[in-house]
């Protein structure tokens, strides 16, 4: 179970959410994969999965990267460094 310190917050996401997608009134989701420091901060992350493709949501999820923290050390005391998580966001508007 990921301990979060932080997450981004619904206004975070508006605020990344992709111009032309929200013009077009399109909802969207990504994935992405990174790793965790020492200090429980996200880094490295990649898009492994984006819809629609092309679309931007990808991009507007690595932006929220530096949103996420987890805490330094999992429940049992040891480090999450090294640590990899992998965290999927779904994009909408009302």
């Amino acid at each position: 179970m990921l301990d979060w310190q932080a997450k981004p917050s619904g206004d975070d996401i508006a605020d990344v959410y992709p111009r032309d997608a929200l013009l077009k009134h399109l909802k969207g989701a990504a994935t992405m994969r990174c790793g965790v420091t020492a200090k429980g901060t996200l880094q490295d992350c990649v898009v492994i999965h984006e819809y629609p493709e092309g679309e931007g949501f990808g991009i507007a999820e690595l932006k929220l990267a530096k949103r996420f923290r987890m805490s330094p050390t999992t429940q049992a005391g040891g480090s999450n460094a090294g640590a990899t998580v992998v965290i999927p966001i779904h994009f909408s508007f009302n």
